[in-house]
């Protein structure tokens, strides 16, 4: 997978807010190419729907990857602007996909439970040197399987 790392514009200083429009973006790309992974080992999908929800297991855990590391690498001021502004990025975008895919409904808050859900989850689990422990990475697996 393709990700461009570098800013068109190097000498601009960014905002806290642009860096998490990014992240959401490269999250939704991350989670739609590991559910194209996923079928591509033959692992069966079973509607459009199914395929959200993975993506949803994808995109709980990339946000509780950055809400560490920014954790270990941001002040305390950085990471509340940081953290629910790229909440935000991502419950929009994914809304927005699944009602253009599977149509009207309730995709916002179904969407949200699922985050505050994992959220609770994801914290009682390690996380030490800027990964995942065995344990917070093999419950990602799991819900992805699940």
């Amino acid at each position: 997978m393709r990700i461009k790392n570098r800013w068109s514009k190097q000498d601009k200083e960014r905002t806290i807010e642009e860096l998490a429009s990014v992240l959401a973006f490269i999250s939704r790309k991350i989670a739609a190419d590991g559910v194209l992974a996923i079928e591509n080992k033959g692992y069966q999908t079973e509607s459009n729907a199914h395929r959200f929800q993975i993506m949803g297991e994808f995109l709980a855990f990339s946000l509780q990857v950055v809400d560490r590391l920014a954790y270990e690498q941001l002040d305390e001021e950085q990471r509340q602007r940081l953290i629910p502004a790229l909440a935000q990025n991502i419950i929009s975008g994914f809304a927005e996909n699944q009602s253009e895919i599977l149509g009207e409904g309730a995709h916002r808050k179904v969407f949200i439970d699922l985050l505050n859900q994992r959220g609770e989850e994801y914290a009682e689990l390690s996380f030490r040197n800027g990964e995942g422990g065995f344990d917070f990475l093999r419950y990602f697996g799991e819900q992805v399987a699940a």
